[in-house]
This record gives structure tokens, C-alpha cells and sequence, in this order.
């Protein structure tokens, strides 16, 4: 009995991993959306931005963590900086044509320093203190930068050949070395190769990718197989299609569920990840429609998709969100406008209303959005 216990573990466990000894992540993107109860998976606080005349905030677009320091960009093209309460401590705000300015904000990076890297047009890097003061510019070429450490990691696609992603320093801006990228569709770019990381592993993920590879010692190691359930596109397909991305696109839309995988965190116990889809009549050309859906993958490697995130230790308050953001390498965040908050304490009893408002220092739908930060268990 022993054995036959045992035999059926080992069959359970080896389900998940393949031939190489990679584990196998199972997401069914035709799964029933659900609401998680975050409880049960996370540590999680809801933080409110503290709101003043001079610091206004219509979108949120970004979401980063370091130190202590809980870093925002927003539609207005500023990055705010906050403690982990909501105090607002300063700000990067430098839009502009000016040598020393950013014309936008594509994405932002905290240096091993504190300092904020921003990636504005392509290929073009301001790096500030925070205190707001410009300290250099650096031109990159390349796509998805992403800085490690104080090394920026690039993807270069090279037609009708592999990709590759180049790693510069930090200091002096030089090519230090590069490496082979798995992307076999390298004339439409559509690689995301980088996700937030911890001290110990970073995510590259290239896009129409089965596989979540690690990036170590400046090569690349395959971690994780996606199961999707349907057929995957082939890397012969673009030989296929005679190297045409007009007749490329439209196939790999019909051939592959998902584009590519926007976020994606690793906690100790549960996996978080979320998929860009398309959704559309392919007849029509390339009238599609990107759709995000989002899954919680358990220890076996079976995926839970949800659609909403419930907050217990906050009156059951449901959160529905648009998409989930790497804050760091152990976090992950989304925004909540301050007038939801409103909307749900009006349905709660006079009793719980009072509560839940004086919980979250909830004032007026005017206030600033809220962060929702969570630690996956």
C-alpha cells in the first residue's frame, strides 16, 4: 500500500514537470473568471495616496517599490514618490524637450542607489535623484529595456534572424556583452523579455512563448513550460508565411491564445500571472482587441483565473482592476480610484460605513487613488 502511495505521488508530481525537469504552469485562458479572496493567497494593505493641491493624480501607469519608497508614474507624466502609508515625500518632474528633460514616460527603474531611470524615446534614458535633479542621459539601442542591478538589459530584434539581448553598464554606458534570445518572430518585436526579478532570478518571457526562462550570469535558463490547453504557434511558421508580417500576424492571432505575458510574480507557495490576449474576427484584417485575464497558479500548477480580488480584513470589499503591475521582485500592485471606495461604503450598514471609512482614511471621491500592494504567500 506504501508503494502504490507512493507510485501515485510521483505520478502527480511528474504530470507537471517535463522530460528537461521543468515545472509545467497549466493556464486555462477559457477558465471561468472567479472572485479570489486575496486572503487566502496574499499579504496585502491598501495604501491612499496622500492628496494635495500640488500632487493631483488622474491614472495611474506604473507601480514600482524600493527601499521603503513606494514609486508612482501617472498620466501626467510625473513619478511620485510616497512611504509605504502614503506620505507623499517628492517627486520627478522633468517633462520637456530640454537636454535634461524626458519627452514621456515609457517605463521607470530604481537603481541600486534610489535613483530613477526613465526610459523615454526609444533608446533615450534620463537618470534622476530624487530629489529631482537630473544626472545623466544615456542612448541605448534596442527594446524592453530593464535595468538589473546597475546593468541595462536590452532586446535588439535582427531580422530574419534571432534576437538578442545586450547588457550595457550602468556607469559608462558600454556594451558588456550579449546573448541569444528566444524569439522566433523577431520582425514583428513583439518581445517583453524582461519582468521585475528578485536578488536571485529575472524573468524573460519573449512573446508567443511556451516557456518563462531565468536570466543568469548574462545567459538565459528555461524555468517554467506554459501548458495553454490549445495549439501553439510554430517557430516555421514565419518561413511558412514567406517572412510577410501582414500574413504573419493574422495567422499566429488565429494559432496562439495568448501574446504575451504581462506580469508575472513567483511567490514562495503561489504563482501570479496575466496574459495579453486578442479577441476579434480576423476576417477583417487586423481588427482585433487586446484582453487581459489574470490567474493565480497554485503549488501543483494548476492556474485559478479571476477577475476580481475580494479584501476581507476591508468590510469583503471586491477590487476589480485593469491590469496587475510587478512592484518589485516580491510584490505586486494595482490602483483603486478613492470614488469606488465611496461607492462600496454607500451599500455597507451605518455602522460598517463608519468603520470602513475610518479604516482606510476614506474622506471624498475627490482624493487620490489608493494602491492595493500585495505580498503573495
Amino acid at each position: 500500500m506504501c508503494f502504490c502511495v507512493m507510485m501515485c505521488a510521483f505520478s502527480a508530481c511528474s504530470e507537471n514537470v517535463t522530460d528537461e525537469g521543468i515545472q509545467t504552469l497549466k493556464i486555462d485562458t477559457e477558465a471561468d473568471a472567479v472572485e479570489l479572496v486575496l486572503d487566502d493567497y496574499a499579504d496585502y494593505t491598501l495604501i491612499p495616496l496622500e492628496t494635495i493641491d500640488s500632487v493631483l493624480i488622474g491614472r495611474v501607469a506604473d507601480i514600482k517599490v524600493h527601499d521603503g519608497v513606494l514609486a508612482v508614474s501617472t498620466s501626467e507624466e510625473n513619478i511620485l514618490f510616497f512611504d509605504l502609508k502614503g506620505n507623499f515625500q517628492g517627486m520627478v518632474s522633468h517633462k520637456g524637450d530640454g537636454p535634461e528633460d524626458y519627452l514621456t514616460i515609457s517605463g521607470f527603474y530604481f537603481t541600486r542607489e534610489g535613483n530613477v531611470l526613465i526610459g523615454s524615446a526609444p533608446g533615450d534614458m534620463k537618470l534622476y535623484d530624487p530629489q529631482n535633479r537630473f544626472l545623466r542621459s544615456f542612448h541605448i539601442p534596442g527594446y524592453d529595456l530593464t535595468l538589473l542591478g546597475n546593468e541595462l538589459y536590452t532586446y535588439e530584434a535582427k531580422r530574419a534572424s534571432t534576437g538578442r539581448v545586450v547588457v550595457y553598464s550602468m556607469e559608462t554606458g558600454d556594451s558588456l556583452c550579449a546573448f541569444s534570445a528566444v524569439e522566433p518572430y523577431t520582425v514583428i518585436d513583439l518581445a517583453i523579455p524582461f519582468k521585475p526579478c528578485s536578488e536571485q532570478e529575472s524573468y524573460y518571457i519573449p512573446a508567443f512563448s511556451d516557456t518563462i526562462y531565468t536570466v543568469k550570469d548574462h545567459g538565459q535558463t528555461p524555468k517554467f513550460a506554459l501548458d495553454f490547453g490549445s495549439v501553439k504557434a510554430k517557430s516555421d511558421l514565419f518561413e511558412e508565411m514567406g517572412g510577410n508580417p501582414f500574413e504573419l500576424f493574422p495567422k499566429l492571432m488565429e494559432s496562439h491564445q495568448v501574446v504575451s505575458v504581462e506580469m508575472f510574480n513567483k511567490g514562495s507557495k503561489y504563482c501570479w500571472m496575466q496574459t495579453l490576449q486578442f479577441d476579434g474576427d480576423m476576417e477583417d484584417g487586423l481588427n482585433v482587441v487586446p484582453i487581459s485575464k489574470s490567474f493565480c497558479i497554485q503549488p501543483d500548477g494548476q492556474s485559478v483565473r479571476f477577475d476580481k480580488l475580494v479584501l476581507n480584513k476591508y468590510q469583503n470589499l471586491p477590487v476589480e482592476f485593469s491590469r496587475l503591475l510587478c512592484a518589485d521582485g516580491t510584490h505586486f500592485a494595482c490602483s483603486v480610484n478613492a470614488g469606488d471606495l465611496m461607492e462600496y461604503a454607500e451599500t455597507l450598514s451605518p455602522e460598517d460605513r463608519k468603520a470602513f471609512m475610518e479604516q482606510l482614511e476614506l474622506t471624498s471621491e475627490e482624493q487620490n487613488p489608493y494602491i492595493l500592494l500585495v505580498n503573495s504567500k
